[in-house]
């Protein structure tokens, strides 16, 4: 594991600290659709290789779990692929990261299908 920069400790200390936090490996969520999953694989591999620390399926101290939580840019990451607008902007005032994107499942896997099979 790297050292953390200090807004990647910062940005860590939004987590409860009484779930299971590893950073830098992808938890998969069985109840989520193998798109999502495989979606979310290729995002934390790019996050990654650029350098970044994340931890996947972080649980905030007010309860919420996002899906990649990017350590370096305080930033929240939601692959979505049937949610709502409705529960996106209730993520948005929910999780307390400075920042929270939301990315199509269908544009990820679009986009990395077509690197793989080069």
């Amino acid at each position: 594991m790297r050292k953390l920069n200090k807004t990647a400790y910062e940005t860590l200390k939004l987590l409860d600290n009484s779930y299971n936090v590893t950073i830098d490996t992808v938890k998969l969520n069985i109840h989520n659709t193998l798109e999502h999953e495989l979606s979310k694989f290729f995002l934390v591999w790019e996050a990654l290789k650029n350098g970044n620390s994340i931890v996947t399926e972080g649980i905030f101290k007010n309860g919420k779990r996002c899906d990649i939580l990017n350590l370096d840019s305080n930033e929240a990451v939601e692959v979505v692929t049937s949610e709502t607008i409705i529960s996106m902007k209730a993520k948005l005032k929910e999780y307390p990261t400075q920042k929270t994107m939301f990315i199509k499942s269908e544009d990820v896997l679009k986009y990395w299908l077509r690197r793989v099979q080069k």
